[in-house]
């Protein structure tokens, strides 16, 4: 979870079909075409950051400062949805 509430989601692919993530410790951004696996990236990460929509539709990154469990059916309900 970011500080505005906002969550490392399935729905933040880029353009590219991708999850853009970033450990703020090595500044060297990752991408992957796997939800789980950006997901385990960034569970490991030091300070995880994730791209994400801004207000203006910017990607930016999201620095997270705290973690909020989702049932992996949760999960998997958004990727069904992204992926119609």
């Amino acid at each position: 979870m970011a500080k505005d509430g906002s969550w490392f989601s399935p729905e933040h692919t880029l353009h590219d079909g991708r999850f853009h993530v970033t450990c703020a410790k090595y500044k060297q951004e990752e991408s992957f075409d796997d939800y789980w696996a950006a997901l385990d990236f960034l569970s490991r990460a030091a300070s995880p950051r994730w791209r994400c929509p801004d207000e203006a539709g910017r990607w930016c990154l999201k620095p997270a400062n705290s973690w909020d469990r989702k049932t992996r059916q949760e999960i998997e309900t958004l990727i069904k949805q992204t992926d119609e």
